[in-house]
């Protein structure tokens, strides 16, 4: 018995050493949170990192989302934002700051669509170990406004019942045209005999005035000559992404260039299949392997056949 008690104390210690750096899946969420899961447009999202949960004294916070990063603001002094290629850095020193908590924010457009998913990816690097990390990837979804809709559902009421007027209005305004033609009858038809032969001259004239205009035009344009140079097509779109055995995090459009995926530890590659819709275009991309713990930026770059370069973007969360 007193041989196996220093041997379990050991085993408890070195625990204690371990467990505070392992956190990984649901465990580091508790770090980082949202103010709410679901946001309407015009409406203020809330993004809280617990600094008491995370158990470095000096750390580099790295923000990926496929919202605009650089829209996102704070309201605490001691807070530095920086962006770099499409991220968001905050560097803290515990040492040197008394913060507990830091809160950041981000105004979702009045003119969002609704039905999107914002994703976003915390990683937390131990500055002093860099091998020690925390990630957290939560997702957000933009909903309809129901005050918006009650708005455009009484709109759509007010102008359905105008309409109805105005058809009733007409109506009426018809008939009393009906009877003002019957009673003056004989003297519409003898304005029209004469409005008629005015329009028959008139519309002579008119012929012949559309010719010449007719013959002017296809002078003008066979006397002008117009030299185009074609230097290739502009098209840098991709038609399909895909990443072998995993699901992006929103549905592929070829619009929007940032996508996420979150992969076990084990995992040090990614197989990308990705398809330019031109197919004089070149596909090329970089950071799909040796992948490290936490978030990694894969590139996937598209340029057409005339030059122009368009660039999606893959952030791999790994566990």
């Amino acid at each position: 018995m007193k041989k196996i008690l220093p041997i379990v104390i050991g085993l408890v210690l070195s625990l204690a050493v371990i467990v505070p750096y392992s956190y990984s899946g649901n465990a580091s969420k508790q770090f980082f949170t949202v103010s709410k899961e679901e946001v309407k447009p015009g409406e203020t999202l809330e993004m809280t990192i617990d600094l008491n949960k995370i158990y470095f004294n000096k750390f580099k916070v790295t923000f990926s989302s496929d919202i605009d990063l650089k829209k996102v603001y704070e309201n605490n002094d001691e807070i530095e934002l920086e962006t770099a290629d499409d991220e968001l850095i905050i560097n803290i020193n515990k040492e040197e700051s008394s913060m507990e908590q830091i809160k950041l924010y981000y105004d979702v457009s009045a003119d969002e669509k609704t039905d999107i998913t914002y994703t976003i990816a915390v990683n937390v690097v131990n500055s002093e170990n860099e091998e020690e990390q925390l990630v957290s990837t939560l997702s957000v979804k933009v909903v309809e406004n129901d005050e918006k809709k009650e708005d455009e559902q009484k709109e759509e009421t007010q102008k359905e019942n105008h309409n109805n007027q105005e058809d009733k209005n007409n109506n009426s305004q018809m008939n009393e045209n009906k009877t003002e033609r019957s009673l003056n009858q004989m003297k519409n038809v003898e304005s029209m005999l004469l409005s008629e032969e005015y329009s028959s001259g008139s519309k002579k004239e008119n012929i012949s005035t559309n010719e010449a205009s007719s013959t002017k035009s296809n002078m003008s344009i066979n006397n002008t000559q117009e030299t185009v140079t074609y230097n290739g097509s502009d098209n840098n779109y991709l038609s399909n992404l895909l990443v072998e055995g995993y699901t992006l995090n929103k549905t592929f459009n070829k619009e929007s260039t940032t996508y996420f995926i979150t992969v076990e530890s084990s995992v040090t590659n990614v197989n990308i299949d990705a398809t330019s819709e031109e197919s004089n275009a070149t596909v090329c991309v970089s950071g799909a392997n040796n992948l490290k713990t936490g978030t990694n930026k894969v590139l996937i770059s598209v340029t057409s056949e005339s030059g122009e370069v368009r660039t999606y973007r893959l952030y791999v969360t790994k566990k």
